[in-house]
């Protein structure tokens, strides 16, 4: 689940608000959540306070929910009531990925030969983490699936099914991962690049 929070902020209390905001950061990775980014805007017409535009992500509306009835965020709230003016929020799902779907339309072929029926484009999951990201880059499914079930404290099978998800959303973008030599075959080329090298100065010198 995706969130998106427009907060109007006072200039003069903007610490006090980003204090709040650590705290409620820490509280919500216990659910799951995490703010993917935040965006600072300064109106013109409002030169005493920005808008914070905060791009959240969930599991799922439970946890969301779950969240915002922490005991934990009514302790700060004075921080919070000091600070913000006005709250926007919307709630959503993830989007189509346009970077991807544009890569597919430029692969597709020309001419009057009727072209294959393509598979939708997976969408990838912008809340995973950057350890998870890059195992997935790698092809280290096992490692991003046990890395996935400790940071969301999710069971093997749901962690199988994002993993494998955002595998296929990162090859429909980048294609396969390149071929990995065997170890053992890798071992036998070197030996037999040695023995040649061997054999040649041998040559050479005798």
């Amino acid at each position: 689940m995706i969130a998106v929070a427009l907060i109007t902020v006072r200039k003069e209390a903007l610490e006090a608000f980003r204090t709040f905001e650590t705290h409620a950061a820490v509280v919500m990775a216990e659910y799951g959540g995490r703010i993917e980014r935040t965006v600072v805007v300064s109106p013109e017409n409002t030169p005493n306070a920005v808008i914070e535009i905060h791009l959240l992500s969930f599991p799922d509306a439970k946890a969301f929910a779950a969240y915002r009835r922490d005991g934990r965020l009514g302790q700060l709230d004075h921080l919070r009531k000091q600070a913000v003016l006005r709250t926007e929020l919307y709630l959503g799902e993830h989007g189509p990925d346009y970077f991807v779907a544009s890569r597919r339309r430029n692969r597709r072929p020309t001419g009057d030969v009727p072209s294959e029926p393509e598979e939708a484009p997976v969408v990838p999951d912008p809340g995973l983490s950057f350890a998870v990201q890059n195992a997935i880059r790698k092809d280290r499914k096992l490692e991003a699936i046990r890395l996935l079930r400790e940071e969301r404290g999710i069971d093997l099978l749901q962690a199988k099914r994002i993993v494998d998800a955002q595998v296929k959303a990162h090859r429909q973008t980048y294609g396969p991962p390149p071929p990995q030599m065997d170890s053992g075959l890798g071992r036998l080329a070197w030996l037999g690049l040695a023995l040649a090298a061997a054999f040649v100065l041998f040559w050479l010198l005798g």
